[in-house]
C-alpha cells in the first residue's frame, strides 16, 4: 500500500507542529483517527440514547460542551482516563464504545454494525430521543415492530 506522511494538525485543523501520521494513498483517515471518529460516534450514540444535551454530558464530567462535540467528530481522540469518566456519566462499560471494531492483521476495522449505530444526521436523532421518550415499552416495541414493518425490515420483534 502506497502511504504518504501528513502533519496530524493538518488532518484536525490546528496550527502546523512536527506531529505526522501516515494515510493511505486514497487520502482516507489514519487509522488512530478512524478509532477516535468510532468511538466519538458511540459517545453520541449513547448520549443521545440518554436523552443528554453535549452540555448536559460535558457538565458530568468537567468539560465544556465544545470538548465533547470535539470528542463526538473524532477531532480530539480521548485518553483512556477521559473514557473512563465518560463511561461512568453515561453510566455504560468502556468496552461499550469499542464495539463495532475488528482486530484485523494487526489494524482496526470498522465492522457492517458500526454503520447501524450511527446516527446519520438530525432527523435520525430526533426519532431517537422520542422513541426512547417512550415511557411504556409495550408501546415501543409496537412502534419497531411498525418502523420495521414500513421499512421492509422485519424483525422476529415485528412479528411477536
Amino acid at each position: 500500500m502506497d502511504t504518504s506522511t501528513i502533519s496530524a494538525n493538518t488532518v484536525s485543523g490546528r496550527a502546523p507542529s512536527d506531529d505526522s501520521i501516515t494515510v493511505d494513498s486514497d487520502g482516507g483517515p489514519a487509522e488512530p483517527y478512524a478509532i477516535a471518529k468510532h468511538i466519538g460516534g458511540r459517545v453520541r450514540l449513547r448520549r443521545t440514547r440518554l436523552g443528554l444535551s453535549q452540555q448536559e454530558l460535558a457538565d458530568r464530567i468537567g468539560l465544556s460542551w465544545q470538548q465533547v462535540q470535539k470528542y463526538e467528530h473524532g477531532v480530539n481522540r480521548l485518553v483512556g482516563s477521559r473514557l473512563w469518566d465518560i463511561s461512568c456519566a453515561l453510566e455504560c462499560p468502556v468496552e461499550w464504545f469499542f464495539e463495532g471494531l475488528q482486530q484485523d492483521g494487526g489494524t482496526l476495522a470498522v465492522t457492517e454494525r458500526n454503520t447501524d449505530d450511527a446516527l446519520p444526521d438530525e432527523e435520525a436523532e430526533l426519532l431517537v430521543k422520542a422513541y426512547w421518550a417512550i415511557d411504556n415499552s409495550k408501546v415501543r416495541n409496537r412502534f419497531r415492530a411498525l418502523m420495521d414493518i414500513i421499512s421492509g425490515a422485519e424483525t422476529d420483534t415485528a412479528q411477536a
